[in-house]
């Protein structure tokens, strides 16, 4: 009668633990998913960052090719 009863605290124990980690393990999926989009929110701002700061140096230089130019046909 112990035995069954040993027997079946364990299984309802094991059951207790698969459960748990169940549901940590999908919400370690769900943490490490949001990080990803994070993570790619922050390539694309930092991306989107880097593309502006590049337009703004070929403006300058065009700026400055055109000027110098300008500057060598009046001397």
């Amino acid at each position: 009668m112990e035995l069954q009863h040993l027997n079946q605290n364990e299984e309802t124990e094991k059951r207790k633990r698969s459960i748990a980690l169940k549901a940590s393990s999908s919400m370690q999926e769900e943490e490490e998913e949001e990080e990803e989009e994070e993570e790619e929110s922050d390539d694309e701002e930092d991306f989107s960052l880097f593309v502006k700061k590049f337009h703004k140096f070929v403006k300058n230089r065009r700026m400055e090719r055109s000027h110098n130019f300008n500057n060598g046909k009046r001397s």
